[in-house]
């Protein structure tokens, strides 16, 4: 890139960070809130568990936890922390959900074959 597309560039950038610092940092509240508010909304459509509940809050935290980790500071030198942490965090968090869903779809795929009573027994 030339010297004069890199000043445009972080000229706009800098105009861009004006705004922002200004709020606060309340939009980036308020979208960490619409997020789990939101997955919490189509996970528990039909079945409401509680497992679900924590699904929806460890998703979007471990995601922000995973971005602030490495993206915010420079990857690869001695600001940024070893990626496996990160790495291991999304895992489990997303993991937990997938367990979190199957469980019940599982048991009830065993009630429809016959494998189990569904406790009526």
């Amino acid at each position: 890139m030339s010297e004069s597309t890199t000043g445009f560039i972080a000229e706009g950038y800098a105009r861009r960070l004006v705004p922002d610092v200004q709020l606060g940092g309340a939009h980036r509240v308020f979208f960490i809130v619409a997020g789990i508010g939101g997955l919490w909304w189509v996970l528990n459509g039909e079945r409401p568990a509680p497992a679900l509940l924590i699904a929806s809050i460890a998703c979007p935290l471990s995601v922000l936890y995973t971005v602030m980790t490495i993206l915010v500071a420079k990857p690869g030198s001695e600001e940024s922390a070893d990626p496996i942490v990160p790495f291991l965090v999304i895992v489990l968090a997303f993991g937990f959900t997938v367990t979190a869903m199957l469980v019940p779809l599982l048991s009830e795929f065993d009630v429809a074959l016959g494998r189990t009573s569904g406790g009526a027994d």
